[in-house]
């Protein structure tokens, strides 16, 4: 009812197809897409049933036939919304922005493109579109280093404190990854 939609399945598959973002037809001037020239992430497109009330989707997920941003698409895969927006009226009855995106593991953090998104995202979603600029910088604020997606997986070892300062490497590279005990 808030955020449009619910998480369904996976429509890509999973670690075998990954998601290039394409801005949605008719969507190509929202302040949200602004400088959003290049969106990919290694995870793969999820299935959703139907965008519910006022939701726009804003971008594409296309299924791409690999794990780079270079592989063809999936030729048996129609394009599906992984982000979009709406409003939602709560109890105080004050309409207020949601953005949804169903993209946000680790790696896909790695596309500048999404980054990108997610600052405009929430710049929008504030009331403050007149501050997004295309070339607003995006950058990380020190290393980043993230997990591979392994299914329960966790770094080992690794404390928030490990993770507190501007310097700090996001994720230790050097802490093994272990698998959650089933």
């Amino acid at each position: 009812e808030v955020l449009g939609e619910t998480w369904i399945n996976h429509y890509g598959k999973y670690r075998v197809e990954s998601t290039r973002g394409l801005i949605a037809p008719g969507m190509e001037e929202h302040p949200i897409v602004r400088g959003c020239e290049d969106i990919w992430g290694p995870s793969d497109v999820y299935g959703i049933t139907k965008l519910s009330g006022d939701s726009q989707a804003l971008v594409l997920g296309q299924v791409l036939s690999g794990m780079n941003p270079s592989d063809a698409p999936a030729a048996d895969k129609k394009q599906l919304p992984v982000a979009w927006i709406k409003t939602y009226t709560g109890t105080s009855g004050r309409a207020g922005r949601i953005f949804t995106t169903t993209m946000g593991h680790s790696y896909d953090l790695k596309s500048e493109g999404f980054r990108r998104l997610l600052v405009n995202a929430h710049l929008w979603c504030l009331g403050m579109e007149a501050s997004i600029k295309a070339n607003n910088t995006v950058d990380f604020v020190g290393p980043y280093h993230p997990a591979t997606f392994n299914g329960g997986g966790y770094r080992r070892g690794v404390k928030p404190a490990d993770l507190a300062g501007w310097d700090s490497p996001i994720m230790n590279p050097d802490a093994p990854i272990q698998l959650k005990k089933k």
